[in-house]
């Protein structure tokens, strides 16, 4: 799913008159933050936006919490990628997904 900080709450949908909206903070998300997020947020940033990627295991509940008030957007990796078989981010495989990945959130933010 793709979200939008919204004070406390995230919502689907983008606001057009979004002022941040060509530099977004995207928030990627996977189980150890290493391979499928670090892949996305690499891509992302290579889009000309700022991205980090964390992973559920190994990161503590107040920095996701600080970092979910940080991002416009969180990508819960896993929703496209269930499970990483790659275990390289810069795997060749895997960047393509990520490709694919991109262009159906790109498609979600230029329709909200």
């Amino acid at each position: 799913m793709l979200y939008q900080n919204q004070g406390n709450t995230y919502e689907l949908a983008l606001s057009q008159s979004d002022p941040h909206r060509r530099k977004r903070r995207f928030l990627c998300i996977c189980t150890g933050g290493n391979v499928r997020s670090v892949a996305l947020a690499q891509l992302i940033k290579e889009k000309g936006h700022e991205a980090i990627a964390i992973g559920e295991k190994y990161t503590t509940y107040e920095t996701a919490t600080w970092m979910l008030s940080w991002a416009n957007i969180v990508v819960d990796v896993r929703e496209y990628l269930p499970e990483d078989i790659w275990h390289n981010p810069r795997d060749p495989d895997l960047q393509k997904e990520v490709k694919k990945i991109w262009k159906k959130l790109e498609a979600k933010l230029h329709s909200a």
